[in-house]
């Protein structure tokens, strides 16, 4: 054989040496990945995110949901399969799907606009309001517009999750004074509740919880005698008006609250 004739022979054996090194490299890459994806029940995420966007069965579709929940933060690509199946004819899938971008955390940020949408689904809304606690500070400039809603439950439970979210809630705080006005008492409840767990280094919402103690339903009384007990000696010009409610209020509940919140304000 002539040099001529075996070089170009060299040149294929080589080329062919080199694709057949790519081709191993890409297919163990595509493996590592495989590998690397998180699962649960033996399945990766992308194939649970295929049985909720596929399936004709509701049960397998809440299967996959409640099991990208399981997966947590690591089902972050799953939040657009999540977000469509908060729209499912089915209510036990679009609790699942809830409940699932809850557990993602605030990598699932971007289903904000369509929980709070699901806050004015019956059958949703509790868990519609818990995931906007743990998608966490991301969610609050939402539950903020959420707390005007022309829907009282949907104040409710935006001011829920505010409360839920904690002092990282904080940019809440005017709003939920405001809603310590409000007609509905299950608004005035939850609005005094929230702004108890997120403590703001603010009088003006010491001031208004205590002029809430003077509410005539004892659930929005008991609701800021306990969140005035959360602000501690913060809170102490409320100190005289709880100790006449731990004795003289009609309800023994109310006037634990009142007697055990002058406990935390004296620590």
């Amino acid at each position: 054989m002539s040099n001529r004739t075996a070089l170009p022979l060299v040149f294929l054996s080589v080329l062919s040496l080199v694709s057949l090194t790519e081709y191993s490299n890409a297919q163990d890459q595509a493996k590592d990945e495989k590998q690397k994806e998180a699962t649960f029940q033996g399945s990766t995420a992308s194939q649970w995110v295929t049985i909720l966007e596929s399936s004709k069965t509701p049960s397998e579709r809440r299967r996959a949901a409640k099991a990208l929940g399981h997966i947590g933060p690591d089902a972050k690509d799953a939040v657009p399969a999540l977000i469509a199946a908060l729209k499912d004819t089915d209510s036990p899938v679009r609790i699942s799907a809830a409940r699932a971008l809850g557990q993602i955390g605030p990598a699932a940020k971007a289903a904000v606009p369509d929980l709070i949408v699901a806050l004015g689904d019956k059958t949703v809304r509790r868990s519609a309001a818990s995931a906007l606690g743990q998608i966490g500070p991301d969610a609050v400039p939402a539950l903020i517009e959420a707390l005007e809603d022309t829907d009282n439950d949907v104040r409710r439970f935006s001011a829920r999750a505010l409360g839920q979210i904690g002092p990282a809630a904080k940019a809440a705080v005017p709003a939920l004074i405001e809603a310590l006005k409000h007609k509905d008492s299950d608004v005035r409840t939850h609005a005094a509740s929230a702004l108890g767990q997120i403590r703001p280094a603010s009088q003006a919402a010491v001031a208004a919880l205590i002029a809430t103690l003077e509410d005539t339903s004892y659930y929005v009384r008991r609701s800021a005698a306990v969140a005035l007990g959360h602000f501690g000696p913060a809170a102490k010009d409320a100190v005289p008006v709880l100790k006449l409610m731990s004795k003289r209020d009609t309800d023994p509940k109310v006037r634990n609250s009142a007697s055990s919140a002058l406990k935390q304000i004296d620590k």
